[in-house]
Parts: structure tokens; C-alpha cells; sequence
């Protein structure tokens, strides 16, 4: 009985080392993806307001709604453009639209599609959480500046 006991705790002991090198890396992909995957809800949001800022031009502030159709359409184009670097380096990070979070045995590769170390990851990620939270205000500015217009159109 005290040999099942052993076994167990050898198990349990190796089975947390063994993940504790990649927790923060875990921790990391996934807050990133769940910034991105809040930024995506208000997507929806962002085509919304740029289709009404549209149909409510007025013509003697024509400058200040092309202004804010453009950062909509901006800040739109620039997150898929991150998305698709995001997606080619981090093939297994489960980034989609259907909040899916990333896998557990996730990659990343380099722009050669070579594994990247473990070492290099914390810092790789570091920088893409920092370019999607950038991307992310830069569509809530959008958005606020969109319905700003929107609600004051005089």
C-alpha cells in the first residue's frame, strides 16, 4: 500500500515538473489569444458603426467621417494582418473566432518554419502580447470615436 502511495507521488511530483517550464509559456499564449479573442468581439461592432457612418455622411463633415470609416477599416485590416503573423508562427495556438483556447502542445515556429526554443518563446510572446493589446486600443478608439460622430453629427 505504501508502495502505490510512492508511485503516486513520484508521479504527481514528475508530472508538475515536467509542465512547470512551459506553464508560463502556456499562461502567456493564452492571455494573448484571449486579448485577441476580446478584441474580436467587436468586430462585429466596428463593421456595424463603419456601414452607419456611411449611410449618415454629412457632406459638411465629410473629412472627420472618412477620418473615422478609415481608422474602422484600419484597425480592422491590422488585426488580420497580426492574425495571420500570429497564426503563422503559433500554428497550434487554436486562434479562430470561435474563442477556441490555445492547445496544449503548442509550437511556435520562425519565419524559416523552424521550432523555435522554449527560451526564445516568453520573449516572442511578450512581444506579441504587447502588438495585440496596441491593436486592441486602437479599435476601442475607433469605436469610441466612430459612435462620438454618430451621436453628435452636427
Amino acid at each position: 500500500m505504501k508502495l502505490i502511495y510512492l508511485l503516486v507521488l513520484v508521479i504527481a511530483v514528475i508530472g508538475c515538473n515536467s509542465t512547470s517550464e512551459t506553464t508560463k509559456e502556456d499562461q502567456l499564449l493564452k492571455e494573448v489569444v484571449r486579448i485577441h479573442d476580446d478584441s474580436m468581439k467587436d468586430f462585429g461592432l466596428l463593421m456595424r458603426l463603419k456601414r452607419q457612418l456611411k449611410s449618415s455622411m454629412d457632406s459638411s463633415r465629410l473629412d472627420e467621417y472618412n477620418q473615422a470609416i478609415e481608422a474602422l477599416e484600419d484597425s480592422h485590416e491590422e488585426m488580420m494582418e497580426w492574425m495571420r503573423a500570429f497564426t503563422a508562427h503559433f500554428p497550434d495556438a487554436g486562434l479562430d473566432h470561435a474563442g477556441h483556447t490555445p492547445s496544449d502542445g503548442h509550437h511556435m515556429k520562425d519565419d524559416h518554419h523552424n521550432a523555435v526554443k522554449s527560451d526564445d518563446m516568453l520573449q516572442l510572446l511578450e512581444i506579441e502580447k504587447e502588438q495585440v493589446l496596441k491593436l486592441s486600443s486602437q479599435t476601442q478608439r475607433a469605436i469610441e470615436e466612430a459612435r462620438a460622430l454618430l451621436q453628435n453629427p452636427d
